[in-house]
């Protein structure tokens, strides 16, 4: 009984790491904007100190960066834009927080991923906890479940 309980308490607590980064992040973008009526997917460009990153790789129009914990994702230029940052679990997505931009042209606002559809999954249970929501979002065709705050 302790075990999964102590799982649970190590998981809320990396996605409590990971929302703060991501809000500091997103926080720097708005800052950056105001500055440059632009927002930029270079970490580089911001004023702020992160955790060392392994690496970067660019995919269109959004740069992911690469921890230990697994990534951030800054993405500028398209209808998604804001920052993604998402904790990995045996080399595979787990649980996600994305925060959009405030400036951005859709879907602005907070978001908690759950990298799957099990509806007793830790990452949903956390995802359900976090964002007060107890019902299942609709996925569509898509392998994971997005709550929004």
């Amino acid at each position: 009984i302790a075990l999964p309980q102590y799982q649970k308490a190590v998981w809320k607590s990396r996605f409590s790491t990971v929302k703060a980064l991501v809000r500091s992040i997103t926080d720097a973008e708005e800052v950056y904007y105001m500055a440059n009526n632009t927002y930029t997917n270079e970490i580089e460009n911001l004023d702020i100190s992160l955790p060392p990153f392994k690496q970067s790789t660019v995919s269109g129009l959004s740069k992911r960066y690469a921890f230990d914990w697994g990534h951030c994702a800054l993405n500028n230029g398209t209808l998604y834009d804001g920052v993604n940052c998402v904790i990995y679990q045996n080399g595979e997505p787990m649980i996600g927080y994305n925060r959009k931009y405030v400036h951005a042209p859709a879907m602005v606002g907070a978001y908690c991923i759950a990298y799957t559809l099990n509806e007793n999954a830790l990452a949903t249970k956390i995802c359900q906890q976090d964002t007060g929501k107890n019902t299942l979002p609709s996925n569509g065709e898509q392998t994971y479940r997005m709550w929004q705050y």
